[in-house]
């Protein structure tokens, strides 16, 4: 298991613990994401809707006071039926443990994330040059 503490966490601020690959940072993360059996995650909205495309099963932790990720994000993965929103302060390890090993025996049932939004971006900026 790798746990990437992102910008903010140094790795070594994270408990050691056996198994464990503690990382700061990860060059091409998506593939790791595409390689995952399951992630918990910030609430942050780019590394959700990438596990989301990767239709990897995951559970997230919005920033309590952070209102992008409680309602912006949290709104945007229940329109895909996607992820476990968690509160962190309620939470305990043996209940992200349960939600992630029921999680992991589920299928993936999100709505699929459109993968044309670069085509669909280059049109209508053509369509507007076109006019200049």
């Amino acid at each position: 298991q790798t746990v990437v503490t992102g910008p903010r966490i140094a790795p070594d601020e994270v408990p050691d613990v056996e198994g464990l690959h503690k990382r700061g940072y990860v060059h091409n993360l998506y593939e790791h994401l595409a390689c995952a059996d399951a992630a918990v995650i910030q609430g942050g909205l780019s590394t959700a809707m990438e596990i989301v495309a990767l239709r990897r099963p995951f559970v997230y932790f919005p920033l309590g006071r952070h209102w992008e990720q409680v309602h912006h994000v949290s709104h945007r993965l229940a329109h895909y039926g996607a992820g476990l929103r968690v509160d962190y302060a309620a939470a305990s390890a043996t209940s992200v443990k349960d939600v992630m090993v029921r999680m992991l025996r589920e299928p993936v049932a999100y709505r699929r994330v459109p993968a044309d939004g670069a085509m669909r971006a280059a049109e209508r900026i053509a369509r507007l040059l076109v006019r200049v």
